[in-house]
């Protein structure tokens, strides 16, 4: 009588294939956030792929610096006369009410500035620029190609306008913050316009859900996998709020450009908004 053969290693390797798989959705695909974070937290958590920007202390700063703690991620430009510094200030006092609550230093969270505008952003201009708010915040710069990188991964962008005169320009940028969980991963986008008190409540609601949902308990497996490309990250925009400026009306169909978002709410699916969109004059 002969025996049935089972193909034990074949079904192995499916069962850890389905592990692996479930991790990677339990990552991407955390329990019903709060009412009150709906159109702040993002509908897919995605990790911050693999980037690299100089700081203002011309050290490396890459996607290994957003492991640990919590990171507000702002872009602009040194030479932005109104959005940026008012961005940076309300950054600020957001910085010193959570030092008031605490008595010392925010340990776990990191506020990074990053410069669309390379060609008059050094390291050297943005530490002077970036310490007239806050000695602790981080600056950075790069060619524009990771620039341009880093700004796609989170549905954002900018444009630079033609020059007025010789090294006289405008940057139009998008004016939102970006929030980063201590995994990497990209969580929640706040709009304009930017207030400390209400940065500092949603701040609270954001890390105490994640806190009390056991996002932030470690998935090395699944975030091995997505760092690989090995089971891609699901496709589809992020949901980000109505409350943006609508500036493209007619769609492109390119999955590669993830800086055009569907606007949640919006009757017309050919409608899209270029996240938090400001136009900043400057010179």
């Amino acid at each position: 009588m002969n025996r049935l053969n089972f193909p034990i290693g074949s079904l192995l390797l499916f069962a850890l294939f389905l592990l692996v798989m479930l991790a990677t959705w339990l990552l991407i695909k955390p329990p019903p956030p709060p009412v009150e974070l709906e159109g702040i937290l993002r509908s897919q958590y995605r990790l911050v792929a693999p980037f690299w920007l100089t700081d203002h202390h011309r050290q490396r700063f890459d996607e290994k610096n957003l492991q640990g703690k919590w990171s507000l991620i702002f872009f602009g430009y040194r030479y932005c006369p109104d959005v940026c510094p008012m961005t940076l200030h309300e950054l600020n006092a957001f910085w010193r009410l959570l030092e008031d609550d605490s008595g010392r230093k925010p340990l776990n969270l990191q506020v990074l500035f990053v410069s669309v505008d390379p060609g008059r952003d050094s390291p050297e201009a943005l530490a002077d620029y970036v310490n007239q708010f806050n000695r602790d915040f981080i600056a950075a710069t790069a060619p524009k190609a990771q620039i341009d990188d880093l700004l796609k991964q989170f549905g954002a962008g900018y444009v630079a306008e033609a020059e007025t005169a010789p090294g006289q320009y405008s940057v139009a940028h998008t004016s939102a913050i970006f929030m980063v969980d201590p995994l990497g991963r990209s969580v929640a986008t706040f709009s304009q316009p930017h207030y400390a008190a209400t940065l500092l409540a949603q701040y609270r609601k954001i890390t105490q859900y994640f806190g009390a949902s056991g996002q932030l308990q470690s998935r090395p497996s699944s975030v091995l996998v997505a760092r690989a490309g090995l089971f891609p990250l699901l496709e589809g925009p992020d949901q980000i709020g109505c409350d943006q400026r609508q500036v493209d009306h007619h769609p492109d169909g390119k999955k590669a450009d993830r800086r055009l978002v569907p606007c949640r709410g919006l009757h017309d699916a050919g409608h899209f908004i270029f996240a938090g969109l400001n136009i900043a004059h400057g010179h």
